[in-house]
């Protein structure tokens, strides 16, 4: 039972962190992701891939501007994921 609360504790306080990231990122003050895991060591290798994809998603959705058709966003969205 202890193994499962811990496993919560620690579920939930990567969600907290990434949920920090997130919002920095939406207002602009985000550090670069390794100086902000570098503030976590002890979850580092956790939230390493998650707070990249998070970095590459705001960079797509930024990039994306009113286009004509539904395909042209898709095409910009996907071209950015893949950088």
């Amino acid at each position: 039972m202890n193994t499962i609360h811990q496993q919560e504790q620690s579920e939930e306080r990567l969600a907290e962190l990434i949920s920090e990231y997130v919002d920095r990122e939406a207002n602009g003050t985000a550090p670069p992701v390794e100086e902000f895991l570098a503030a976590y060591p002890d979850v580092a290798a956790e939230l390493r891939p998650l707070l990249h994809t998070s970095a590459r998603l705001s960079r797509a959705a930024r990039a994306i501007r009113p286009v004509g058709s539904g395909e042209a966003v898709f095409d910009k969205i996907q071209a950015k994921l893949l950088v």
